[in-house]
């Protein structure tokens, strides 16, 4: 009998647990001190009531592992509602020309950090027994030899992992400068310009266009999940004469370049190769219908339904459903399923990583878009997109590259919450589908 008494090694939950009270803590004693503070803001209920709530949320979860995971749901929420508050009066200050003090950002980061815990995976920790009972006893610790070219290999890959860094550190870098350092190319602010960020938000109309964005976003994915994951499943389960010469055709499309069928696809929702039919939307605040001259220019429909059908995701869900045995198919329809309820209850949840891949892959696409909106919309505010508010910076004077470079950054700052929220997922979604390499 092993009576070797093994080391006590926490779970990432509860690091996580353990993270979100410290996170309450500093917020707590952030709020007493602006409160106390001659020149603070003062304490706010709103705040208090965050810290208190995501200080028992971490308790729970901490002292019962079962509801971790909806405890830092929980304490993500009222993270966000502190983030909500926080960039309030920071565009407050920025406006009135205000200052923002050390103690504002630490309960600024505690809130991200209320928010930012959700990201990590509540799933129980495998210990590798990488130590024999042996070894644990006489307290040998096991190395694994280090060869030489590993070293060699590893340090030339962080090397270039750097080099592939170093432009968005200068964006980081230069959007928190002013003109004038920027004008001299220098590589550090000698003070941080942080209201940078919301004079480029203000300057650019950001709230317009990041809205265009977010409902174009969501449209295509909307569509596009539907049509792919229809016809995925119909060449991957469904035997039907032609469906090889349908696929092959449908990969083909693939070697065609985007900006080749770019003009014909302008003539088509311009209503000049063939009429559109004439409807209207049954939401008031989206014009998703054409009926101004059976033209799509314009509305919500040019900028999501010729990206709602995509070869590569097809391709892409149509390899993972094949990889489903066929045995469950066989046992769904000896319950009396059909191909529909097969689909829904079964093969979608089995496929939520790569449903989620081409989900964040459709959002990258789209969320970067920029020359066909250019090409079919002709008010600058009513449909085009964030990556159009960019232009703001440039006019006869020059190019504002300090607030150019916030811009950016706010630009892909969703992207990239999104992929980290998603990257376990993703990489997993990948790595089934065949398309590792």
């Amino acid at each position: 009998m092993d009576n070797t008494k093994r080391p006590f090694i926490p779970s990432r939950a509860a690091f996580a647990d353990l993270f979100t009270i410290g996170c309450s803590v500093m917020l707590l004693i952030t709020s007493w001190y602006m409160w106390q503070s001659v020149d603070g803001m003062g304490m706010n209920l709103n705040i208090v009531v965050t810290a208190i709530a995501g200080l028992i949320f971490g308790l729970i979860g901490y002292y019962n592992p079962n509801l971790s995971r909806w405890t830092s749901i929980g304490a993500a929420v009222i993270g966000l509602n502190g983030i909500l508050y926080y960039l309030t009066i920071y565009a407050e200050t920025c406006q009135f020309e205000g200052t923002l003090t050390f103690s504002f950002w630490l309960a600024a980061l505690a809130t991200s950090g209320l928010f930012g815990q959700v990201v990590v995976s509540r799933a129980p920790s495998q210990v590798k027994q990488s130590m024999t009972t042996q070894d644990l006893t006489r307290g040998k610790r096991v190395r694994q030899r280090v060869s030489t070219s590993s070293i060699v290999l590893y340090t030339v890959m962080t090397f270039l992992a750097f080099i592939a860094m170093m432009p968005f550190l200068w964006m980081i870098s230069t959007s928190f400068m002013t003109l004038g350092e920027t004008i001299n190319r220098t590589w550090i602010p000698s003070e941080l310009q942080v209201c940078n960020y919301y004079e480029a938000w203000d300057t650019a109309s950001f709230n317009i266009y990041f809205t265009n964005s977010l409902i174009i976003a969501l449209t295509t994915i909307a569509g596009l999940l539907v049509v792919s994951i229809l016809a995925a499943y119909a060449f991957a389960k469904i035997k039907f004469i032609g469906s090889g010469t349908l696929f092959t055709i449908l990969l083909a499309t693939l070697m065609v370049p985007q900006i080749v069928v770019m003009i014909p696809n302008f003539l088509v929702v311009n209503g000049q190769v063939f009429p559109i039919p004439e409807t209207r939307s049954v939401f008031p605040f989206i014009e998703f219908g054409m009926g101004r001259d059976f033209s799509w220019m314009d509305t919500l429909a040019v900028l999501s339904v010729p990206f709602m059908g995509s070869a590569f995701s097809i391709f892409l869900l149509r390899q993972f459903f094949v990889q489903i045995p066929h045995e469950l198919w066989e046992a769904a329809r000896i319950d009396g399923a059909g191909h529909l309820r097969f689909l829904i209850q079964i093969v979608l949840p089995i496929s939520r990583p790569a449903i989620l891949t081409v989900t964040l892959l459709t959002f990258i696409a789209s969320w970067n878009s920029l020359l066909w909106p250019l090409l079919v919309t002709q008010d600058p505010e009513k449909w085009r997109p964030i990556t159009y508010g960019l232009q703001a910076f440039s006019d006869e004077a020059g190019t504002q590259i300090h607030l150019l470079m916030a811009g950016a950054f706010i630009t892909i700052l969703p992207m990239l919450i999104l992929y980290f929220l998603t990257q376990k997922t993703f990489t997993e979604g990948i790595a089934t589908t065949g398309l590792k390499g």
